[in-house]
């Protein structure tokens, strides 16, 4: 198959929903297929992290730098306006030749985006990743891999033929993840080590907040792997608050995500693709929610017990948060039941979400 996948990563929007497809691409590769990502050049973008796992970027050129009191709120994730934007993404599939799929994981993409592309181009498949069910599709697929307990929310907003995959078990998993759970040991419950990672940008640098947390424990003997992303503006100032923890590592941009996963106790993060990551390995979690679209994966994952809803960014102290950590610390056997309860959520069977996505595809 070709595959041409359109979604962003900005400063604004974070680098999450590149990733995800990124999951995906490489999975399609490994069978065969060839992909091509399209992708607007905007500030703190990861096009170059595309670009080294050997997939084709085409660029869009960079949004006026005084366009965005015109745009609709919708518009404001893509930062242009729907019919340039789709014109613009039309143009370069026409250069491209035979599409098998094109899959659009974007906030700031609905039907009126979508019909322009069929009108111009007239794709056979159109794949879209969501998790918000807030605006109508033209689409032969969507997944959502969120959990919810409505499972029409979809509804009212795509077409009666659209095949729709919901839930954790199609989660789109890289394959480190998959191969980590196999060899994974049961949790203890005990908190000696703690991750921290706000995903690839943390506009609002939940990590600093975080992170001073630990400053104000008595006897802090606790461990800190603290990471952050190439788009993220404050490092600097996190590595000054690192050199005041007795205890404490910063990573930039790793590699090996499943592994920091696997070997921390605890972890402290956004909700969002990460969180899925966390709760495939059991890893007990902290989620502050950093942006209003990841308010109700949060709370559904603190509902089924495999999570910690500690609240909005904006409304929290480092004193609740080390609050929290302390509490946490002292329940090993809250610890235990939270890993139990995050891993059951993926459901059973030995396929992972990309391999059932990636069948979804062929069937279609």
């Amino acid at each position: 198959m070709r595959v041409v996948f359109r979604t962003d990563s900005s400063e604004q929007i974070g680098t999450g929903h590149v990733w995800r497809c990124l999951t995906l691409a490489d999975y399609l590769t490994t069978q065969g297929d060839v992909c091509t990502f399209i992708c607007r050049d905007l500030p703190g973008n990861i096009i170059k992290q595309i670009e080294r796992r050997k997939h084709d970027v085409i660029s869009l050129p960079p949004p006026p730098s005084n366009g965005k009191k015109y745009l609709s709120a919708t518009e404001q994730w893509l930062e242009m306006k729907t019919g340039k934007d789709a014109g613009q993404t039309a143009a370069e599939l026409g250069k491209i030749g035979d599409i098998s799929w094109l899959v659009i994981d974007h906030y700031g993409i609905g039907i009126e985006w979508e019909q322009i592309i069929n009108t111009k181009c007239g794709l056979d498949r159109i794949f879209v990743i969501d998790d918000l069910a807030n605006r109508e599709h033209k689409c032969d697929l969507l997944l959502d891999q969120n959990l919810n307990s409505d499972d029409d929310r979809y509804r009212d907003y795509l077409p009666d033929s659209c095949k729709v995959l919901l839930g954790p078990p199609y989660a789109l998993l890289r394959p480190e993840f998959i191969e980590t759970r196999q060899n994974i040991s049961e949790r203890t419950g005990d908190v000696e080590r703690v991750l921290i990672f706000f995903g690839g940008v943390d506009a609002d640098n939940a990590t600093a907040k975080t992170m001073q947390a630990f400053l104000k424990f008595a006897d802090n003997n606790i461990h800190l792997d603290v990471i952050v992303g190439t788009a993220n503006p404050h490092y600097n100032s996190i590595r000054e608050i690192a050199r005041e923890l007795p205890h404490c590592d910063i990573y930039k941009n790793v590699d090996d995500m499943a592994e920091f996963m696997a070997e921390a106790d605890l972890a402290i993060g956004a909700g969002g693709t990460t969180a899925w990551e966390r709760a495939w390995l059991g890893l007990p979690s902290l989620i502050i929610i950093l942006a209003e679209n990841q308010r109700a994966g949060t709370e559904a994952l603190a509902k089924s017990g495999a999570a910690w809803n500690l609240g909005l960014i904006n409304e929290l102290s480092s004193d609740d948060i080390r609050a929290s950590v302390d509490y946490a610390s002292k329940s090993p056997e809250e610890m235990k039941k939270m890993s139990r309860a995050a891993m059951r959520i993926f459901g059973p069977g030995k396929k992972s979400g990309v391999e059932k996505v990636f069948s979804a595809m062929r069937s279609i």
